[in-house]
């Protein structure tokens, strides 16, 4: 008896030590590092790369520091499903009367109440607290893909912008010297005044599609700020384009991509993650039909005897029995079965969705490619060809103005092609590391 009364004032007392003086468990928390990128690049120079440009926009865009935040807060829930319940601690002081003719008397009792889950229940809640990160965690990285192809994209439409206002100044030049030479003809009476007429129109023509050109510019200088985290009106200088001599990427067959997707692209193994959780959450409704328990144990005098100062102790378990399991959980199992099979059928369709999108993404960067390839090679010096031999024949009065300006037309059109095909196949390659999840600046 002494021994059962000294373990229970033992666990009393320190119990009450661990409430009243215990560690403090800290609030973890992952604050933002002071990001100096920002600082240094607005006070020193602000010509970038492609590749500067997309780690200034990991990190510095905000909608990505959220999701990282998020999936880091998920991380110290894991270790609540293992905590045990707080125990109950229930002290109690009572006076009464004994009977005819005895004083009167008091006491005091002291309990304490324990509730554990069943054996593996905390576990199952502790994996499905930890799938429940995994879907955070592929949240961020999805959003980090779809980031860096933004921002290499924005990236490349200023070059395309700034590229389409050189090509616009030098067939204003061209045609300002156009007009001159018919001017001069005209005054010589060799060519009609529409030819003059019509080589000041395109002039003009010229003039007004700079003025959208520049708005475009504009706007689209914006956007690629706001994915960088700069002022709105930053200026920035871009670096161009390598000239590629070949196409960059290794492509995989398409039982190598169904493998590869498997363990890279963040939207496929977010759908994993959501099987598994499903999975987890149905093994957790099925253990709901296990018994919980309380411990109990209880020292004092209240209620042994009377109130006659004689103590007593006891010791005891309370099984929570699921008897109404079948009517309170069987319908909720079966929807969790449903769900998980859901799931399957759908983490099969987003494979099949984002092979197809490989295998053309693939194709569609051969194909870029091999148009770059022919504008750089073939049609831009045959259309610089032209356009010089349609020069020297207009001087001589061998052809008409229309057909020079044709030439001269087709001319700046092609040096415009040959660049915008090299941009496509940039904006082609930047598509296939989405969809393949192949970006090095992924898991960085």
């Amino acid at each position: 008896m002494n021994c059962i009364r000294s373990l229970i004032r033992a666990l009393l007392f320190f119990t009450l030590v661990f409430l009243l003086f215990g560690e403090t468990i800290p609030v973890h928390s992952d604050p933002l590092p002071e990001d100096s990128t920002q600082k240094q690049f607005l006070a020193g120079t602000r010509t970038i790369s492609v590749e500067r440009a997309v780690r200034m926009a990991l990190s510095q865009n905000t909608s990505t520091r959220s999701l990282r935040s998020s999936w880091q807060a998920r991380t110290f829930l894991e270790e609540t499903a293992m905590a045990p319940s707080d125990p109950i601690i229930e002290f109690l002081y009572g006076i009464g009367n004994q009977g005819t003719g005895t004083p009167y008397g008091s006491g005091t009792g002291w309990s304490i109440f324990q509730n554990m889950l069943f054996p593996g229940k905390a576990w199952l809640d502790q994996k499905i607290l930890a799938s429940q990160t995994a879907l955070r965690h592929e949240d961020y990285l999805d959003n980090r893909r779809t980031l860096i192809n933004q921002t290499e994209k924005a990236y490349y439409t200023i070059l395309l912008d700034e590229e389409r206002l050189r090509e616009n100044l030098r067939l204003l030049d061209w045609l300002k010297r156009v007009q001159k030479i018919t001017r001069i003809r005209v005054a010589a009476n060799k060519a009609p005044l529409l030819d003059y007429l019509s080589a000041k129109n395109a002039v003009k023509q010229a003039t007004l599609r700079r003025i959208a050109m520049t708005l475009a510019l504009v706007s689209d200088r914006r956007q690629l700020n706001t994915l960088l985290g700069l002022p709105l009106n930053t200026p920035l200088q871009l670096e161009e384009p390598r000239i590629p001599q070949k196409i960059s990427v290794h492509f995989s067959k398409t039982a190598d991509l169904d493998l590869s997707l498997d363990k890279k692209r963040p939207d496929v193994k977010k759908l994993q993650s959501a099987l598994a959780l499903s999975i987890k959450q149905l093994s957790r409704a099925e253990m709901d039909y296990l018994p919980d328990f309380q411990l109990q144990g209880s020292e004092g005098d209240i209620g042994c005897y009377g109130f006659s100062n004689t103590n007593c102790y006891s010791l005891g378990i309370m099984f929570n029995l699921p008897l109404f399991f079948s009517l309170k959980q069987q319908k909720k199992i079966t929807s969790l079965r449903q769900n998980v099979s859901a799931q399957k059928w759908l983490l099969i369709w987003k494979k099949s969705l984002a092979v197809t999108e490989a295998l053309n993404a693939q194709a569609k960067t051969v194909v870029a490619f091999k148009i770059f390839e022919t504008n750089s090679r073939e049609i831009l010096p045959d259309s610089e060809l032209a356009f010089n031999l349609a020069l020297s024949a207009y001087e001589t009065q061998k052809i008409s103005f229309l057909y020079l300006i044709t030439s001269l037309n087709n001319f700046h059109q092609a040096r415009y092609n040959r660049f915008k095909s090299l941009i496509n196949y940039y904006n082609t390659l930047s598509d296939l590391e989405a969809v393949t999840a192949s970006s090095p600046f992924l898991e960085n």
